[in-house]
């Protein structure tokens, strides 16, 4: 940590399990060699969505990605394996005509008062 972000940057691990360990940070990552090994992806958060993408939805996904700049982006959450593949080339097929920075799409476990929900951050890399 100490070499990925500076001392007074605000941090917090969402999840340090699995296959996608997730760190929020308030200040961009000091990138070198000994960090960039570490690090698949990093972004500035710019949509916060309380659904996954769905096939039914993934144009109005795709429109909202648009209209924050991303023209490329990837699934990084966790999604049936059997629809997932398809989700991606669809928003592939969406975004192909919009000049925008790439991006990825995580999802975060938070806890309310009501119970765990998970919310999907999209970032702009």
């Amino acid at each position: 940590m100490e070499r990925a972000l500076r001392e007074d940057s605000g941090h917090s691990w969402l999840r340090l399990e699995g296959r996608r360990p997730l760190l929020i940070h308030t200040d961009p990552l000091i990138m070198s060699e000994d960090v960039e090994g570490f690090v698949v992806a990093t972004g500035e958060i710019v949509q916060h969505r309380l659904r996954p993408p769905e096939l039914h939805t993934i144009d109005q996904v795709a429109a909202s990605m648009a209209r924050n700049g991303i023209g490329k982006v990837t699934l990084r959450c966790n999604l049936d394996p059997d629809v997932h593949p398809t989700l991606q080339r669809r928003l592939d097929r969406e975004l192909r005509e919009i000049d925008g920075a790439r991006g990825f799409m995580v999802d975060i476990e938070i806890e309310r008062d009501s119970g765990d929900q998970v919310l999907y951050v999209v970032c702009r890399e």
